[in-house]
């Protein structure tokens, strides 16, 4: 009786990691303009039919973290951009997947740019 009292605890302390490893996998990605090949900042990335997504920082990079495995359609959209869509994006648990989208300048974009020249 007791080693089995000794021996249940040990396992369930050994096997928990194991259980919580391998759940989830996430997306690491650039948006770039392809005239330019700069990064477009501020821009919405969202995989489409969810409210899960991010924000591109000042290089056009972006992270989603936390996604269940899976394919998934990404949608991204910025002022002054064409908006741009990537689709069969397989998340993989314990993996991250690197994407890369292009997003074309409209006039508005354009007419911005010249401005702050």
């Amino acid at each position: 009786m007791r080693a089995v009292t000794v021996l249940v605890p040990t396992l369930l302390l050994t096997l928990a990691p194991i259980v919580q490893a391998g759940t989830t996998g996430k997306i690491a990605g650039t948006l770039t303009n392809p005239k330019t090949g700069e990064g477009v900042v501020a821009a919405t990335v969202q995989l489409e039919g969810t409210k899960i997504g991010a924000f591109t920082d000042p290089n056009g990079q972006f992270f989603i973290l936390n996604l269940p495995p899976g394919d998934y359609t990404l949608g991204a959209h910025a002022l002054g951009f064409r908006d741009a869509r990537l689709t069969g994006v397989h998340i993989t648990a314990d993996f991250t997947t690197s994407v890369r989208l292009e997003m074309e300048e409209t006039k508005i974009g354009r007419l911005a740019h010249k401005i702050e020249k």
